[in-house]
């Protein structure tokens, strides 16, 4: 979905290679792999890790508004909210 991921593939996958076709496949595909992980790093950071922290900012906020209701704190809240499920569509996609 990304507008640069075609262009990264693209770009890595254009190697001067002599030898079976078959390994030439494999080198190719070694290569994006390998830049497309470096891309999404430089991208996105670690989903992972950041899907794990704003899991547990929401619980943080959802026991912060039990103590405490106020606006304040439930804006804080959906706005977490809102972040985790940007990071969970970037790891489905």
């Amino acid at each position: 979905m990304h507008k640069d991921f075609k262009k990264v593939v693209e770009d890595n996958w254009q190697i001067d290679f002599v030898g079976s076709p078959f390994t030439e496949v494999q080198t190719k595909m070694k290569k994006v792999k390998a830049a497309l992980a470096k891309w999404s790093k430089k991208e996105y950071g670690n989903i992972f890790q950041q899907i794990a922290t704003l899991e547990d900012t929401i619980k943080a906020k959802e026991a912060q508004i039990e103590i405490r209701p106020d606006e304040k704190a439930r804006k804080k809240l959906k706005k977490a909210e809102a972040e985790l499920i940007k990071f969970l569509k970037l790891e489905e996609e």
